[in-house]
């Protein structure tokens, strides 16, 4: 192998070559390259974190739900027992009432029950008296 002028100038044009091409176009290759890097990692963190706070205001909404919902139940059981309670007073209301009228019914015919035998008393005695008076009268 022999290295003669021609191998130097063919390196040396190799060497300015490569000099020239990073110059021309690797370096703005490498600077376009390293800007759209930048710009998909700069667009992957904002997705990012628009997922999280997407996420996020996920969890609040389904924890403000779940919050709501044992609200409703409670709300729901609270009328319930409200209206048992109603229905109870309700009832014994009714039941008080009922009992009223009975004991008012069973005065009632107990005083007409003593009338009744009162006015059967007074007729005993006038049929007696006039079985008396017809004996009494038939033999003097």
């Amino acid at each position: 192998m022999e290295f003669n002028a021609t191998f130097l100038v063919s390196a040396f044009s190799f060497i300015l070559f490569t000099l020239i091409m990073n110059k021309i176009l690797y370096q703005p290759v490498s600077e376009i390259i390293a800007k759209r890097q930048a710009y998909l990692d700069g667009n992957a963190k904002f997705a990012q974190e628009n997922i999280d706070k997407a996420s996020s205001i996920k969890k609040d909404k389904e924890e403000q739900v779940l919050c709501s919902r044992n609200e409703a139940k409670q709300l729901i059981m609270a009328e319930v027992e409200k209206s048992k309670i109603e229905k109870s007073e309700m009832e014994a209301q009714k039941r008080a009432e009922i009992m009223d009228k009975i004991s008012s019914e069973k005065e009632g015919l107990y005083s007409e029950k003593e009338k009744v035998a009162a006015e059967l008393n007074l007729q005993v005695e006038d049929i007696s008296n006039s079985i008396i008076a017809k004996i009494s009268g038939g033999h003097s």
